[in-house]
């Protein structure tokens, strides 16, 4: 190592070497705390400048070989010459260097997220139910005669099919009312924002029912939107009750046939 030789100059390039791909190390890692980072390294780039760096300083430490560090405590005005000027060339070298490994590190932004200009099409909001009430005379409707209201509680118009399958016994009966093709599902239903029916009707297969049996009717509604998509609603279910003539609501029906 000294007095200096190439071997010097080798060993300190190395050197500089295995420092610069530490530094690059740490500086990527701190750098991926603010967000994700990549390492442009360019090879040919990185050997050019440690290696003239490392040339550089060893001709700086072969110019000042024969530099005592204990001269500047006597008289040797010159000896503290040189090693300032060593200390001074040393840090801008190495400052150049730092500089051209930060080039090699940059952060990747985070990806934005565009957001579209464009409304995501929203359902009409419309509410049914199965009901013997009559409007507005509020009288009351008797089998086989069963009432169906529905509503669009929303500021769009809709498109839907009405699906109403009749159980009794836990036994399908098909469709009310075939002849028409409203509860079948086939009809298309127009409803205008804020319109309803208050008074839709079908009529069950069978005219009367026992106070034993089990007669529910479960409704799907299938609403189709601008792009003719349709959207299938959950079944809801209306189980009849013969004693009040009337029915309640029943959120887990029978498995809907539709």
């Amino acid at each position: 190592m000294w007095p200096p030789t190439v071997l010097t100059g080798v060993i300190i390039w190395l050197g500089f070497v295995l420092l610069g791909i530490f530094y690059l190390y740490v500086y990527k890692v701190k750098l991926k705390f603010k967000g994700n980072a990549t390492v442009n390294f360019g090879v040919e780039s990185f050997v050019l400048r440690t290696f003239a760096v490392a040339v550089s300083l060893s001709v700086l430490i072969i110019q000042a070989a024969g530099v005592s560090l204990l001269a500047p405590l006597g008289s040797g005005g010159q000896q503290l010459y040189f090693i300032l000027g060593l200390l001074a060339s040393t840090g801008i070298l190495v400052e150049d260097l730092l500089r051209k490994l930060d080039s090699f590190v940059s952060a990747t932004p985070k990806p934005i997220q565009s957001v579209s200009s464009v409304e995501p099409h929203v359902l009409p909001k419309l509410s049914y139910k199965i009901t013997q009430m009559t409007s507005p005379f509020f009288e009351k409707r008797q089998l086989p005669s069963v009432g169906f209201n529905i509503s669009n509680n929303s500021d769009v118009p809709s498109r839907f099919r009405v699906f109403a399958e009749v159980f009794l016994n836990e036994k399908s009966y098909a469709y009310p009312s075939p002849e028409t093709e409203h509860y079948t599902g086939k009809r298309i239903w127009h409803l205008n924002p804020r319109g309803g029916l208050t008074n839709g009707n079908f009529t069950l297969p069978f005219e009367k029912i026992e106070k034993t049996d089990i007669l529910t009717i479960v409704v799907t509604v299938v609403i189709i939107g601008e792009d003719n998509k349709e959207t299938r609603l959950l079944p809801l279910g209306w189980t009849y009750m013969p004693d009040e003539n009337e029915w309640y609501f029943e959120p887990a029906p029978h498995q809907s046939a539709n």
